[in-house]
């Protein structure tokens, strides 16, 4: 003898499946909010990033200073080399009279 059922097959069935599409839509809506919310972090930082780097940038007469302070400082390192010759670079050369 079988045992009373409250619920009937076809109807559990249908519960059944109604809760699947549920779960599924939920799933798919999880998702969709998850990718979403991923995009505009890497927007915000990427945003963040193009904002910082506008702000700091230097102007044409900030680079042209700079670049002219560098020139006079390779300068500036050139004379003092210069100026710090040992004796021995200073041999007479074949202008100055002396014959090999």
């Amino acid at each position: 003898m079988e045992t009373p059922k409250l619920i009937e097959n076809d109807i559990r069935f249908n519960i059944f499946n109604t809760l699947r599409m549920c779960h599924d839509t939920r799933s798919n809506i999880y998702i969709y909010i998850w990718n979403l919310s991923i995009f505009l972090i890497f927007i915000a930082v990427f945003g963040f990033a193009l904002y910082l780097c506008a702000k700091y940038k230097k102007s044409n007469v900030e680079n042209r200073d700079k670049f002219i302070k560098d020139q006079k400082y390779i300068l500036d390192k050139i004379r003092a080399m210069k100026e710090l010759e040992s004796p021995i670079t200073k041999l007479p050369t074949h202008s100055s009279g002396y014959s090999y």
